[in-house]
């Protein structure tokens, strides 16, 4: 009877938590949080264009065009090949590393914004993956030199400001290049932010925001990178080269807007999980930081009495890190939720963990994120070809998680807020 009620028990546990990480998103569409925001902006009665670029952006020009009601005279939209059934989608790039589409949508982002269009008031909706999806490189630096620095990133293991810094340092259009392009007309990004370390300057490398790199902190950022002695050159005659021309760039007739942020989502979730029963506990907006220091920190929390008396959800948003050595497969969910597969059977009582990109994508196409409960490391165990400790050793959490039937699907879900972390626990009485 007891075991039969503990199954019962975990089993909600999984529901409550994989419904407490995405229920938010099925219920609040984009399309209403933007026209909101571009209603508060008093500019809905005059003629303007209108540029989308990122993960999200088939969904913010929809949701853009449906609010001005035919006063957008023109429209670009660069998004992933997820976007591509959208009707106003115009240029699909790669993500996350750039590539020849990419190159494409950067080409025309930067005639479109050069077409003299009668000083007509400009809209940028900026979501995450601009970055990679639509690149203009300065020269000497080209396509190869961009995926060559976006590899660097992922071996360190540095922080993604430091990666945005020098891709905005080399670009045409990213680090308020587009504002230098565009010339003196009116124009507002609508910024949907998905960067925890540096928030809406940096989102999509900082296309709204201008940036002109000190000598100094260039260098670091090349050093951070480890990059080597050829590309650093091209990457700083690259940066010299912007930055003299941006200078001129007037921004006084600009203005950028957030959206929502981390914040938003882990707002939303933490009702969802009170509205369950849980008393939640928040794990802040801005969760970062290597994957395996959560993981024990959650483990941490787990063989404590905070979460030993009453059914309890802890929740965060953000983005971990993780230090990529192997040659496997996996993303961000799923490698945290592998790893919290050791940390669940600490806790005396049902416990369950999921881990869920807001984008509905985790690296890997068609899949979502990923989860675990306390019974899942048994249920490992069993398999006989599935070795976990050679499986995290080779970054191959997706094999390891699609063998246990513990994958999310993905699917389009109109948001890209990093992702959402849910711990649910159930006591023994």
């Amino acid at each position: 009877m007891y075991h039969s009620e503990h199954r019962q028990r975990v089993d909600q546990c999984v529901d409550d938590a994989l419904n407490i990480a995405t229920g938010w998103m099925r219920r609040t569409p984009i399309s209403q949080v933007l026209q909101d925001r571009l209603a508060a902006a008093d500019i809905e009665d005059m003629d303007l264009e209108v540029i989308a670029v990122g993960k999200v952006a088939p969904e913010m020009m929809n949701a853009a065009e449906a609010f001005f009601d035919g006063k957008v005279s023109r429209k670009l939209t660069i998004a992933d090949d997820r976007g591509t059934s959208a009707r106003s989608v115009h240029y699909v790039g790669e993500h996350p590393v750039p590539g020849p589409g990419s190159a494409l949508a950067g080409d025309a982002l930067v005639k479109f914004l050069g077409t003299p269009s009668a000083s007509l008031p400009l809209i940028y909706l900026v979501s995450g993956g601009t970055s990679s999806l639509c690149v203009a490189p300065e020269p000497p630096v080209a396509l190869p030199d961009l995926r060559a620095i976006w590899r660097s990133a992922l071996n360190t293991g540095v922080d993604v400001t430091v990666l945005n810094r020098v891709r905005a340092a080399v670009s045409r259009v990213h680090g308020g290049g587009v504002l230098s392009l565009a010339g003196r007309r009116p124009s507002w990004a609508f910024i949907l932010v998905d960067n925890v370390q540096s928030g809406a300057e940096w989102v999509g490398s900082g296309l709204t925001y201008l940036y002109a790199p000190l000598v100094g902190e260039l260098l670091d950022d090349i050093a951070a990178l480890r990059l080597n002695k050829s590309l650093a050159q091209r990457i700083t005659e690259a940066a010299r080269s912007r930055t003299r021309r941006i200078q001129s760039a007037d921004t006084s007739a600009h203005h950028n807007v957030a959206i929502a942020d981390t914040g938003f989502s882990l707002r939303l979730a933490s009702q969802e999980a009170e509205a369950r029963g849980y008393r939640v506990i928040s794990l802040g907006s801005s969760v970062q930081g290597d994957v395996r220091e959560l993981a024990s920190q959650l483990g941490r929390v787990l063989r404590s009495r905070i979460v030993s008396d009453t059914r309890t959800c802890l929740i965060g948003s953000g983005e971990v890190t993780v230090r990529v050595q192997g040659s496997g497969i996996g993303g961000r969910c799923q490698e945290i939720a592998l790893r919290m597969m050791f940390e669940l059977p600490a806790y005396r009582g049902a416990a369950s963990f999921a881990a869920v990109a807001t984008d509905g994508q985790d690296h890997v196409p068609g899949v979502g994120g990923a989860w675990v409960n306390s019974n899942t490391l048994d249920r490992a165990a069993a398999i006989s070809r599935l070795d976990l400790h050679r499986t995290l050793d080779e970054n191959d959490s997706n094999s390891a998680l699609r063998l246990l039937g513990n994958l999310l699907p993905g699917w389009v879900t109109g948001w890209n807020l990093c992702d959402i972390y849910v711990l649910c626990v159930d006591p023994d009485q």
